[in-house]
């Protein structure tokens, strides 16, 4: 019973000595540097807390400019890094470190080890690259990502946010779990993949590849030129599905399903939505 009291007490008293969010300053911090590459070097940008945009530029070299900014005050930035690493790759990371063994302050100490993930830190970057850089994977968790007119097979993902890709050049993954993805004449879009969330997709007048794309809670549009040329193959469960203005050698056809050949077929853009409607729009 004396054990369990004198938890108890310990317990309380952390609750209580612990200082309060709201005694913190609003801190932010900005990073801002650049980086020569190479003709075809690759980059790849990792983030955690944030947004993340990315744009081509005829500059031979990467800017990057990325902000910090948390409600607990500048010494939580401190446990916040940008590392950027060259070796191969220009890689673009956020690293969030734990407890600092030279902080004298106990009880931040303590709070360290006790929430350690409760570090409250974001991190909005800013990225220009050159034309001829090649951009690979490109992720957060916590935020949106975007991206213009960049070269390279690009990767981009989120878990919470929206993904949006507009004139890349490359093979394009789009993934997110909450959020909308929009993609907007990209030739090479291969998967664009969300759970909760609607997609839109603007085709250029040819595609390059194969497009897989899907939904569960939420409505693909997809716009075309009327005379495109592609297989299609398109499936709701919960929804409806509509292609007016388009000239379509019909395969299968039901409420729930279509499949056939676009003018003269070629590459397929296959749908897949469970809980929204598929709509196959003229620009």
């Amino acid at each position: 019973m004396l054990k369990k009291i004198v938890l108890t007490g310990l317990f309380v008293c952390v609750l209580v000595c612990l200082p309060a969010s709201g005694t913190f300053a609003d801190a932010e911090e900005v990073f801002h540097e650049t980086y020569t590459i190479e003709n075809g070097t690759g980059v790849e940008i990792h983030n955690v807390n944030g947004n993340i945009d990315v744009s081509s530029w005829d500059k031979d070299y990467v800017d990057v400019h990325a902000l910090k900014r948390t409600k607990r005050g500048r010494d939580e930035l401190k446990r916040v890094s940008i590392e950027v690493t060259a070796n191969g790759f220009l890689v673009i990371k956020t690293k969030y470190h734990k407890y600092d063994p030279d902080e004298d302050n106990f009880f931040k100490r303590l709070s360290s080890r006790l929430f350690p993930a409760s570090l409250k830190v974001s991190v909005d970057y800013t990225v220009k690259i050159p034309e001829h850089a090649a951009l690979g994977k490109v992720r957060t968790v916590n935020g949106s990502v975007k991206i213009i007119e960049t070269n390279g097979d690009t990767d981009a993902s989120t878990i919470n946010g929206n993904v949006t890709v507009e004139r890349a050049r490359g093979i394009v993954i789009a993934k997110t779990t909450n959020g909308n993805i929009t993609v907007s004449e990209t030739a090479a879009l291969e998967k664009a993949r969300t759970v909760n969330g609607g997609i839109e997709v603007t085709f250029p007048e040819r595609i390059q590849c194969d497009s897989d794309i899907s939904t569960v809670n939420g409505s693909v549009n997809l716009y075309a030129q009327f005379d495109m040329s592609a297989e299609i193959d398109f499936k709701t469960i919960n929804g409806s599905i509509s292609a007016e203005g388009f000239s379509i050698t019909i395969d299968t056809v039901s409420k729930k399903r279509l499949t056939g050949m676009l003018r003269d077929g070629g590459n397929a853009i296959k749908v897949n939505a469970v809980n929204g409607s598929i709509r196959l729009n003229k620009k």
